[in-house]
């Protein structure tokens, strides 16, 4: 009868190993490599992601829309295996137009910036190398309706001068002013090309000491610039940072109005990412990121701002940060009179705020309300390291924001594009592997967001292997796992060498089984004292401990067995459930909750 009923149970094991196996074949074959077709929206504003295209550096996204709604996208690839500039583009529909490599013979373009002039013409401004010259450099070519290059790259910057930085506006001529800079406040210098890319200014020294030029257009065509410099050191372990604003006049190709907005104390450690500046319909804003990388206490990145009636700025504000709250947790509330967004997560609101939040990209142009996206670090389940998130702000208050996307991957390099009826389109980068990213496009259209809102075979099979990998990432807590089990079983391992013939019949073997087990969970206690909140946590003591349950209704479930009731083998099925249960169910809910 045993041998019977031993092979019928070795029959059904095979069988379910063999369907496992199927299971995972198939998974492996539709979505190997974790990437849905469209990634999800934690926003009931934005539709799922689409790709785009495949980028090889985590290099800034230049996105724009044209007056009939199409979006042009330039980005970093590959071609033939070397680095180049790929263009694409998609129409309101987020049907993809076109994507390919553009001809441009030069080494490693980059930074990328598109800029229409006043009759439609598309511009491209990139950093590049020459072969001869390994440094970056400003170039400026013409697009034609397929991507085409309507003009040789014209060198912009000085030669034999670096430039890092480069920021483009039209003016109310029609004629395009070029600010640029190198990342050494060398100075930032200015340039101004026609239409047809003709220098009609050369290059002159615009702001001497000074670097990474931001600027904006109003709708009167006022151009705002920011800027950055660094003073004199106010102390031996700060250095000071100065945040500028002006506004540029054309005519007489000089600064007016110009002020220190912001004066900043940067301890050792910290990168400033920025600025940038941006106009609702009142008030002018400028905005970065103070990247701690080193230095004392922890890491982390954070947003500020500083916000002024257009045409007032003040001296030497104080920063106001960015308050995004780092729960994926989120409850929208509608608004009626949003320029962009018809629902937002309103402020304040209760928990800590995220630690790391990077990449502010504010909306071109002037708008009736300030939109900007940044990447942010969560803490939740099941999602990457970082994703995106928009805020609103309105006469210089933050009223709002956006969680944008929910993906497995990291989400990187945001850049933001408004079209002909007042609906967004974002595009971004999800990393893959090192030098693989996908480029990922989404958009506020009610028709977009209808048009993807279905789930794809390649989507569920992702996402159910993603999530696979995802707990298994979870691994890393077993040497605890062990640790709160190594003394029970050692005293168990004793106990069967000087009792090897004795059964769960036995008293006295059930005694020896509750007295181990009994330590086994003091010290899983013991080990977990500081995930359970120093004891001030019952749902987290309940979720810890749950698997313990669980464990001991699986090794009663082996005591109904007709085989012999092992003392050993029951305490080996006890611990192996509840480690495996607390690691990859207990673990990652608590670590979803912060």
């Amino acid at each position: 009868m045993k041998h019977q009923c031993s092979s019928v149970v070795f029959r059904r094991m095979r069988w379910m190993a063999l369907a496992v196996l199927a299971v995972a074949m198939t998974m492996t074959l539709t979505a190997c490599d974790v990437t849905p077709e469209r990634t999800d929206s934690a926003s009931p504003d934005w539709s799922r992601g689409i790709k785009i295209g495949e980028a090889a550096l985590d290099n800034p996204i230049a996105i724009i829309s044209d007056s009939q709604g199409r979006r042009h996208l330039a980005w970093v690839g590959l071609s033939d295996n070397r680095r180049v500039l790929r263009y694409a583009q998609v129409d309101s529909q987020a049907n993809v137009l076109l994507e390919r490599a553009l001809d441009i013979p030069l080494h490693q373009p980059q930074d990328a910036r598109f800029l229409f002039d006043a009759q439609g013409g598309l511009h491209l401004f990139f950093l590049a190398k020459f072969e001869t010259w390994d440094e970056w450099v400003l170039f400026h070519t013409r697009l034609g309706a397929q991507g085409e290059l309507l003009s040789t790259p014209r060198l912009l910057s000085l030669p034999q001068e670096v430039a890092q930085y480069h920021q483009e506006a039209l003016n109310p001529q029609g004629q395009i002013e070029v600010f640029w800079s190198r990342e050494m406040e060398t100075g930032i210098y200015h340039l101004r090309l026609s239409a047809t890319g003709e220098v009609l200014l050369p290059n002159s020294v615009l702001v001497p000491q000074a670097a990474r030029p931001a600027v904006v257009a109003d709708q009167a065509g006022t151009l705002h610039l920011a800027w950055l410099r660094t003073p004199e050191p106010i102390h031996q372990s700060l250095v000071a940072k100065e945040m500028n604003y002006a506004v540029f006049q054309p005519a007489t190709r000089t600064l007016v109005n110009k002020t220190t907005v912001a004066l900043l104390e940067i301890p050792p450690g910290v990168v400033i990412e920025g600025p940038s500046i941006a106009l609702d319909n009142s008030y002018t804003y400028v905005l970065w990121v103070q990247d701690k990388r080193g230095g004392k206490g922890a890491t982390g990145a954070d947003g500020y701002y500083v916000a002024f009636p257009t045409g007032s700025p003040a001296a030497q504000m104080t920063p106001l940060r960015f308050y995004i709250p780092a729960s994926a947790s989120t409850t929208y509330q509608a608004r009626q009179d949003g320029f962009a967004y018809r629902h937002l997560v309103t402020l304040p609101q209760r928990g800590l705020s995220t630690d790391y939040l990077v990449a502010l990209r504010p909306l071109a142009g002037q708008q009736p309300e300030l939109v900007t996206v940044f990447v942010l670090r969560l803490t939740a389940k099941q999602r990457g390291f970082t994703q995106l998130g928009s805020a609103v702000l309105t006469r210089g208050q933050l009223v709002g924001y956006q969680l944008i996307n929910d993906t497995l991957n990291l989400s990187l390099a945001p850049a933001l594009a408004v079209g002909p009826a007042n609906d967004l389109s974002l595009a971004w980068l999800e990393f893959l592997s090192e030098g693989r990213y996908e480029v990922r496009y989404a958009s506020t259209a009610p028709a977009v967001r209808q048009k993807f809102s279905a789930l794809t075979s390649k989507d569920i099979a992702s996402k159910g292997l993603g999530l696979l990998w995802y707990d298994i990432s979870y691994i890393g807590f077993l040497p605890m796992a062990i640790a709160w089990n190594l003394l029970p079983f050692l005293g168990m391992v004793l106990y069967t060498i000087f009792r090897s013939d004795v059964t769960l019949d036995n008293r006295q073997a059930r005694i020896a089984l509750l007295l181990v087990i009994l330590v086994q969970v003091a010290a899983k206690v013991f080990v977990l004292w500081s995930f359970l909140g120093a004891g001030e946590s019952l749902l987290r003591a309940g979720l810890f401990f749950l698997p313990t349950v669980l464990a001991a209704g699986a090794m009663a479930l082996y005591w109904r067995s007709p085989y012999r009731r092992s003392p050993f083998v029951s305490f080996i099925i006890f611990a192996l459930v509840d480690a495996f249960l607390t690691i990859f169910l207990a673990f990652p809910i608590v670590m979803a909750q912060g």
